[in-house]
């Protein structure tokens, strides 16, 4: 790659990261063009020129890494053999893209709480392979008499809310640890793999308890 295209790289891939930034602080509807451009060091024609509209935008920043996501959660499963190894490969998979990406969980949460108003198709494709995987490994595991049957779609809302509403609930938990007590003295920055294994254990109990 010659010094042209890594300039090009790079300025798509701050375009992209300060995208994300004013998407999780503003939503889709409050987020301008203008205000990307200017953050991220460049005019706006350059945005258009190398990613398209608004709109364009927001499905580059969410295929980006959800597809990504994806793809690396059939990786890690595709290395595990039983179905609770796979479990924990889906888990991780998870913890690794929220880790990386922060900024993803306000995006979805407002996307969700808008009822999908702004939700790309190739984005909710990105979703249903992610549940698709999920749906494999729960059928694995039941065939072979180590998992219940439950629901999919329900595993995984369990996992993204309960590390997305862990993370995002921390000024709220600060404000009243006076009555939260020792359920809200945890520190700020609690690293998202921090919470991996207490996750991982609820979620292997309601897939093998009886």
């Amino acid at each position: 790659m010659n010094a042209r295209e890594n300039r090009k790289k790079e300025t798509v891939r701050r375009i992209i990261d300060t995208a994300a930034r004013i998407f999780a602080e503003s939503g889709y509807e409050g987020a301008r063009v203008d205000q990307i451009a200017d953050r991220a060091g460049v005019n706006k024609a350059m945005i258009y020129y190398h990613i398209g509209n608004k709109k364009a935008l927001y499905t580059r920043v969410l295929h980006d890494v959800l597809g990504a996501t994806a793809a690396r959660m059939a990786d890690n499963i595709n290395g595990a053999v039983t179905p609770v190894e796979k479990i924990r490969a889906y888990i991780l998979s998870i913890g690794q893209t929220l880790e990386a990406h922060p900024h993803l969980l306000h995006i979805m949460m407002r996307e969700l709480a808008s009822g999908g108003s702004h939700l790309p198709e190739i984005v909710a494709g990105d979703l249903a392979s992610i549940i698709g995987q999920i749906s494999g490994i729960i059928k694995q595991g039941h065939r072979q008499g180590e998992f219940k049957d439950v629901d999919p779609l329900v595993l995984h809302l369990m996992v993204m809310g309960g590390i997305s509403y862990y993370k995002v609930s921390h000024p709220v938990r600060l404000k009243y640890s006076a009555l939260m007590g020792e359920y809200a003295n945890r520190k700020s920055d609690e690293n998202v793999f921090d919470l991996l294994g207490k996750v991982e254990k609820i979620i292997l109990s309601a897939l093998i308890g009886p």
